[in-house]
């Protein structure tokens, strides 16, 4: 993720990283999978967990996301935020690969512009155990926070 982002963001994200990942790990050795998530800092530096619901017993995680990234855009268009995180459960193809595997994702974003997903494959073992391949990342266009929003 270091290569992709300002020193300024660096300690905000890492906090994110470290409260998503743990948690995503969790639950998906709880139980095999996860709906997605998001994680929050709010202008003080305090982090919280957030969620969307749109009604439905088994929504689509696609409609989730959305939910999460529009509630975290409207809370840094406020100005109560100055990072976030989405945490999802994927598949991917991974460089120079043609197969995609199943992986963890994590949208990272701070209010001085910076975004990365993080990626962090995995696969199931045969006893049943899960194992993490190596984390790779990729820069990405910001949607939650936009350019002159959120105390720019």
């Amino acid at each position: 993720m270091g290569r992709f982002i300002s020193a300024e963001s660096r300690a905000d994200l890492d906090v994110l990283l470290n409260e998503s990942l743990p948690f995503a790990k969790h639950l998906l050795e709880k139980n095999g999978e996860f709906y997605p998530f998001g994680v929050s800092m709010g202008i003080k530096g305090d982090s919280r967990h957030c969620a969307g619901y749109d009604g439905k017993e088994f929504p689509p995680s696609d409609a989730l996301i959305d939910l999460i990234e529009r509630g975290l855009g409207q809370e840094a268009k406020m100005g109560q935020i100055r990072a976030a995180c989405i945490c999802m459960d994927v598949r991917v193809l991974r460089q120079s690969e043609t197969e995609k595997v199943d992986a963890i994702k994590m949208v990272f974003e701070h209010l001085t512009g910076d975004a990365v997903e993080v990626f962090l494959p995995y696969e199931r073992g045969s006893a049943g155990n899960i194992e993490y391949g190596e984390m790779f990342a990729q820069k990405r266009v910001p949607t939650i926070f936009h350019a002159g929003e959120a105390g720019r």
